[in-house]
Formats: structure tokens, C-alpha cells, sequence
């Protein structure tokens, strides 16, 4: 038996083909399905595409079933259906099975279905469970909320940009010269024309964040204070879910997502401030964000009745690093950023 599983969100979609043995057998990835971002036809598109280049790569002629981790789905009946109309369009006559992609990003680190995992990328949101029972925080998007965000890291950073612009804050001249030179810009004011576009570019902006915590790493003064405001609004993601589900003293709490790749120094940031609030937990090593991959598929293995654990994500992760490495480069650069 194939099984397809995909995984979709602000930046990338990712899709992969594997057994029922939970061997994977190919790897695809493509752009942006978070349809309020992109639009239908964008989602469309890119989700074929993610679909296809998996399906090529494991040479596989039938799938017997698919499962869809997407942002969007279950925060309301109406996003799900919408969801649910086009991906049956899409794949008509198949056996489908749809997640939240921060569910699926939770089992990806708790395949026992207990803990706190926050999932900083190009959006934020954080999710967590104990003893059945399930609770969210975060993930209103990006014009609501997203704090912790890549997109969110990203505008902050613009924002004190035009600020050193104009001579308001002059505390790093660092950021004004390399948005001058990233965008291109012949007058600073030029700026306004390239954000204030029809389409507005989450993405793009989101891409801003991996350059601010590299100016935080080397001790830019604003790039840190953006970097520090941005760890204490994922930890205080995780902070909520831990009071909500009952201050249980046993859970332990994880993440993945692209923001997290800023270094360990980051990691170190989200945890201090958790354990200054509700006292010292346990942690399990986050993931990149490609790696939420890996829950749909102990989500579906676990509804087949197989019992998941670390060795068996660890497995699943040395599998799909393997096959990552051997993506094309132009893949590998444009949706996953390696």
C-alpha cells in the first residue's frame, strides 16, 4: 500500500510518498498552499506540483490513499469545506484524510499524544494535549496576530527600517543598508512601492527573518531586541497551552518551524522565558519546518494500528533528510531555503 502524504503552509508544500513499513519512497516540494495567502488557483497549482514531483520520485504508478496537513484546515467549518471542495476536485474518487498543520507538526515530536510544541515559520501557531485533551494558541494570521512569525520578524525589522530611514532610530545604520541593497532601492522612499503591492507578499517578508537573527547572532542591537520580542511571544504561545490544559506538571515541550534554524541560542531564548514563568520542563530538540512532514505520517500510522515512537521519527527523519539532500538545488533554494 503507497500513501501520499503532504504538508502545506505559508512558504512551502511538501508531499511524500511512502509504505505502509513507513520506508519513504519519494519527495516532492513546491510553493505556498495556504489558499488565504495565495488564492485558489496558487493553491491549486502548487499542490499538483508537490503531488507529481513525489509521485515521479517514487516511481510509484498508484496511491492508494492521501492525507493533508494544510493551514486552514479545522480553524472553521467554512475554511475546511473550502479545502475539502478543492482537494476532492483535484484528486476525485480517492480516500483522504485531513489534518491541521499544527496538529500534524505536534505528533511529529509526540507521537504519544502529550505535550506543547510551537511552530514558529512563516506563521505561528502552537498546539498541545494531555490526557485527550487538545488546545491552540496562536495561528490567527498575519494581519491578526502571528507574533513570533517569520512574516511578523520580518516586518518589525521593516518597520525600524524606515525608521532609521527617516533618522528616528539610529541605533543600527545596518538594517537600512541591507534593505537598501535586497530590494534594490534607487531613493529609500521606493521601498513603500515594493511592499505596497497588489498582492500583498507574506512570503516575502517572512524571508527577511533568517537575515535578522543573523544580524542578532552577531550582536546588532535592534536585530536582538526584534529576536527577544519574538522568543517571548513563542514562548508565551507555549505558557498558554501549558496553563489550559491544566498546569500539568509531566508535559514536555518542543517546536519546529524556519524561525527555529536561527541557532540553538534561539531555542535557549523560548526556554528560559517558559521556565521564568511556570518553572522548569523538559524538552525534546526541535525540528526544521520541512520535518513536520513527518506527523502526518505517524498520524496515519498510528489509525493503522502501528505503535510510533522516537526511534521510529528518528528513522523517519534520517529517510526524509536523504531524500531532501538529493532534491534538485533550485528546489532545495526556492521553497526549503538550503
Amino acid at each position: 500500500m503507497e500513501i501520499l502524504s503532504v504538508d502545506g503552509g505559508a512558504t512551502k508544500t511538501i508531499a511524500v510518498v511512502y509504505n505502509e513499513d513507513r520506508t519513504i519512497l519519494g519527495v516532492g516540494v513546491s510553493g505556498s498552499t495556504n489558499f488565504r495567502n495565495v488564492g485558489i488557483s496558487t493553491f491549486k497549482r502548487n499542490m499538483l506540483t508537490a503531488i507529481k514531483k513525489a509521485e515521479e520520485n517514487a516511481h510509484v504508478n498508484r496511491i492508494d490513499e492521501y492525507t493533508f496537513a494544510l493551514a486552514g484546515m479545522k480553524d472553521s467549518k467554512k475554511s475546511s469545506d473550502k479545502i475539502m471542495t478543492i482537494l476532492n476536485k483535484i484528486i476525485p474518487n480517492s480516500k483522504i484524510s485531513y489534518y491541521n498543520d499544527g496538529e500534524a507538526g505536534f505528533y511529529s515530536r509526540f507521537p504519544e499524544g502529550k505535550g506543547i510544541v510551537v511552530a514558529p515559520g512563516t506563521g505561528m501557531v502552537a498546539y498541545g494535549m494531555y490526557n485527550g485533551k487538545k488546545e491552540r494558541s496562536s495561528g490567527w494570521g498575519w494581519f491578526l496576530d502571528d507574533e513570533g512569525s517569520a512574516f511578523n520578524i520580518g516586518m518589525k525589522a521593516l518597520r525600524e527600517t524606515t525608521k532609521s530611514m527617516d533618522g528616528r532610530d539610529e541605533r543600527s545604520p545596518k538594517f537600512k543598508e541591507f534593505v537598501r541593497n535586497y530590494y534594490g532601492l534607487s531613493a529609500d522612499r521606493d521601498l513603500i512601492n515594493i511592499i505596497h503591492k497588489s498582492k500583498f507578499d507574506i512570503r516575502g517578508i517572512a524571508l527577511l527573518a533568517k537575515f535578522v537573527s543573523g544580524f542578532a547572532a552577531e550582536g546588532d542591537v535592534v536585530a536582538k531586541e526584534i529576536m527577544n520580542d519574538a522568543s517571548a511571544e513563542t514562548a508565551n504561545a507555549a505558557i498558554s497551552l501549558y496553563k489550559r490544559l491544566g498546569k500539568p506538571e509531566d508535559i514536555a515541550i518542543s517546536g519546529y518551524g524556519g524561525v527555529l534554524r536561527a541557532g540553538e541560542w534561539y531555542w535557549n531564548l523560548i526556554k528560559k522565558r517558559i521556565d521564568d514563568n511556570i518553572g522548569k520542563r523538559k524538552y525534546k530538540v526541535p525540528l526544521y519546518g520541512y520535518e513536520a512532514i513527518i506527523g502526518s505520517i505517524v498520524m496515519r500510522s498510528i489509525s493503522l494500528g502501528f505503535k510510533i515512537g522516537d526511534d521510529e521519527i528518528n528513522s523517519l527523519r534520517n529517510q526524509l533528510t536523504k531524500f531532501i539532500v538529493n532534491l534538485n538545488i533550485e528546489d532545495r533554494r526556492e521553497y526549503l531555503l538550503l
